[in-house]
């Protein structure tokens, strides 16, 4: 079981804990401003259904998923509206607490999740403060690579256009003040005019929600550790030689 405080552990990584594990489990989130409960079940990784209570025990009493959606009164074929209509108030909540409950019960096999947590983890992100942000992406020498798999993670994540362009310029060797430097330069050339200290200050937040976004969702990662007596040239000449080469015509 994980719990905690959602101002010191957020929703998005909460999200990120489960994803990475595939769990199936029960999100449990206690709104700091709200007595109810509010209880997300999750199969493999993906929720399927969201319900309230008064007591949170009364989440535990139900051991059979069907048995749940009885007593709320849904049929199978109504999760896709119970999802639409409830997860907007979940991603919402900011202060309150969490609990992570996995193995509790099992969820048929025909139960499929209509939305990818992937897509959730980036939406969150979209909306972070800097505060929380700096969580995560701690300092601007952090450098990033790709997941082997990240076109298939991205494709999933929905991204927009600002956020794919970050992606491709995550390569393994720029570091994060790389990357803002060279939005930056990019936005210069194409506009023509000088970028000010505003616009460079929500190029920095809006390229590190991203980042916090890509490597909750698991399309980017830390580099392995430089080998022992390894440089970080050692390193980009690596990279160089594994490059494809261009085809000879």
């Amino acid at each position: 079981m994980i719990s905690g405080n959602l101002e010191n552990f957020g929703l998005i990584d909460v999200l990120g804990v489960i994803l990475k594990d595939s769990k199936s489990c029960i999100l449990v989130i206690e709104p700091a401003e709200n007595k109810r409960y509010v209880a997300i079940y999750f199969k493999e990784g993906k929720p399927v259904f969201i319900r309230e209570v008064s007591k949170s025990f009364l989440i535990y009493l139900d051991l059979d998923f069907e048995s749940i959606l009885r007593k709320e009164g849904i049929t199978k074929d109504k999760l896709i509206a119970n999802i639409v209509e409830k997860l907007p108030t979940v991603l919402s909540v900011k202060k309150g607490r969490f609990s992570v409950t996995s193995g509790f019960i099992k969820i048929p096999d025909d139960i499929i999740s209509p939305v990818d947590t992937e897509k959730l983890i980036m939406y969150l992100s979209r909306n972070l403060s800097e505060e929380e942000v700096s969580r995560k992406i701690t300092y601007e020498n952090l450098i990033y690579e790709k997941v082997e798999n990240y076109k298939e993670k991205a494709q999933i994540s929905s991204l927009n256009q600002d956020e794919e362009e970050i992606l491709s310029l995550i390569d393994g060797i720029k570091t994060i003040f790389d990357i803002e430097s060279k939005i930056t330069l990019d936005k210069l050339l194409k506009s023509g005019k000088i970028v000010d200290s505003n616009e460079i200050k929500n190029i920095k937040l809006l390229t590190r929600r991203a980042l916090y976004g890509f490597l909750t969702a698991g399309i980017i990662k830390l580099p392995l550790k430089l080998k022992k007596n390894e440089t970080i040239f050692d390193r980009i000449i690596q990279l160089l030689e594994n490059r494809p080469k261009k085809s000879e015509v």
